[in-house]
C-alpha cells in the first residue's frame, strides 16, 4: 500500500514554484520541485485557483488511512469500469458491474458473456496500469497492446 500511496503522491503532486508542500511518503514539508509554466505566459488566475483546490484535496487524500484509500480506489475502479463500458453500450448496471469484478458473480438474465468479459477485462486492465505506475514502468504503446 505504501508504494501505491507514493505513486499517487508522485503522480498527483502539484504545487507552484517556491511553495511548500506536504509529502505523504515522508509526512514532512519540502519545496515544490514542479515548475508550472505555460510558454512564457503567467498561469491564469482561475486555473491557479483550480490547481490550488486540487492540491488541497491531494493533501487531504494523502492523510487518509490505508484501508480508506484502498476502498476509494476500489470504488473508483468499479465506477470507471461501469462508465467506460456503458459508453460502449454495455448494459450492466453499476451494481452488476461491481458483482462481476469484485465478487466474480454473473449478472441476471438478458446479459451477454461479452458484457461480463468487457467488465472483467477493463477492471483487470486498470489494475495492471496501476501496477505499472507503482513500479514506475513506462507506459508504451507496445505494453498496452
Amino acid at each position: 500500500m505504501a508504494g501505491k500511496l507514493q505513486g499517487v503522491a508522485a503522480f498527483a503532486s502539484l504545487a507552484f514554484p517556491g511553495e511548500t508542500v506536504l509529502t505523504s511518503s515522508q509526512n514532512k514539508t519540502q519545496q515544490a520541485p514542479l515548475q508550472l509554466q505555460m510558454s512564457n505566459q503567467p498561469i491564469p488566475e482561475t486555473l491557479r485557483q483550480q490547481l490550488t483546490r486540487l492540491d488541497q484535496k491531494r493533501v487531504t487524500f494523502a492523510g487518509l488511512a490505508a484501508p480508506v484509500v484502498e476502498s476509494l480506489y476500489g470504488s473508483l475502479r468499479v465506477e470507471l469500469t461501469y462508465a467506460s463500458n456503458a459508453i460502449e453500450g454495455n448494459t450492466l448496471s453499476l451494481r452488476e458491474t461491481q458483482l462481476v469484478v469484485e465478487e466474480g458473480l454473473a449478472p441476471g438474465q438478458n446479459k451477454t458473456l461479452r458484457e461480463v468479459y468487457e467488465a472483467r477485462n477493463h477492471f483487470a486492465a486498470i489494475k495492471e496500469v496501476e501496477r505499472w505506475v507503482t513500479e514506475r514502468r513506462p507506459l508504451t504503446a507496445r505494453a498496452l497492446v
